[in-house]
C-alpha cells in the first residue's frame, strides 16, 4: 500500500535525465549527446514515445520519453557505441545498433515510426549494471510499476526510480524504497540529491 502511495503521489512529474547525468560526470569524464525527434508515419511528432539508449560497453541504459514536442535528448552520455530503441503503444518498436559517440559529439538520431505490432525488441546479452527510470507527468502507476518489475526479473543489479519534480530518490531492486541517495559499489559511486539536480 505505502508503494502504491508513494508511485501515485509523484506519477505525473516531467521526465527528466537529470539522474543519468550527474552519474555520468562523476565516473565517465568528458562525453557528448544523443537527442532527436520520434515521428509517426504521416510526420507528426509522437508525444510519450520511450527511447532507451544501451553503451555497449558497459550495458548501462537510460531510458527517456518524448516531450510534447516529440523531442528527446540524453545529454552528457559517456562517449562509446551505443543501442537506440525507440517504444510506442500501436508502432513497431525502432531499433538502432553501433551509434558511435564522440567526446563532446552532438549527436542527433530522429527516429520514424512505422505502424505495427511490437516485435522487433532490442535486449543486450546480458542485463545493465544500472537500470534508471524518471517519473513524468503522464506516466501511468500500473505502467511503472510493471517496468520495475521487468528490471528486477531480468536481473539487473540496481534499478532507480527519481522523482525530478520531488527530488526524491527511491531504489527499486526489490521493493519500493525511498533513499537519501544512490550507491553503485563496482563503481565506487554514491550520488545524494545535490549531485543529482544541482
Amino acid at each position: 500500500m505505502q508503494e502504491h502511495r508513494a508511485l501515485k503521489r509523484h506519477g505525473r512529474i516531467r521526465r527528466s535525465i537529470v539522474l543519468f547525468a550527474a552519474a555520468v560526470r562523476v565516473w565517465a569524464g568528458p562525453g557528448g549527446s544523443i537527442s532527436g525527434t520520434v515521428t509517426d508515419p504521416k510526420e507528426a511528432v509522437m508525444v510519450g514515445a520511450r527511447v532507451t539508449v544501451i553503451n555497449q560497453s558497459n550495458n548501462i541504459s537510460q531510458t527517456v520519453a518524448t516531450n510534447s514536442s516529440g523531442i528527446y535528448s540524453l545529454p552528457d552520455l559517456m562517449v562509446g557505441t551505443y543501442d537506440i530503441q525507440v517504444e510506442a503503444a500501436g508502432f513497431r518498436i525502432y531499433r538502432r545498433t553501433g551509434v558511435l559517440l564522440d567526446a563532446n559529439g552532438a549527436l542527433r538520431v530522429d527516429v520514424p515510426l512505422a505502424v505495427g505490432d511490437r516485435t522487433d525488441t532490442l535486449v543486450p546479452d546480458s542485463p545493465p549494471l544500472v537500470a534508471i527510470e524518471v517519473l513524468s507527468p503522464d506516466d501511468r502507476l500500473s505502467a511503472v510499476r510493471e517496468k520495475l518489475q521487468e528490471y528486477r526479473a531480468w536481473g539487473v543489479p540496481h534499478v532507480w526510480l527519481v522523482d525530478p519534480h520531488s527530488r526524491r530518490l527511491y531504489n527499486c531492486d526489490t521493493g519500493l524504497t525511498e533513499v537519501t541517495s544512490f550507491a553503485v559499489p563496482e563503481l565506487g559511486v554514491n550520488l545524494g540529491p545535490a549531485e543529482i539536480f544541482d
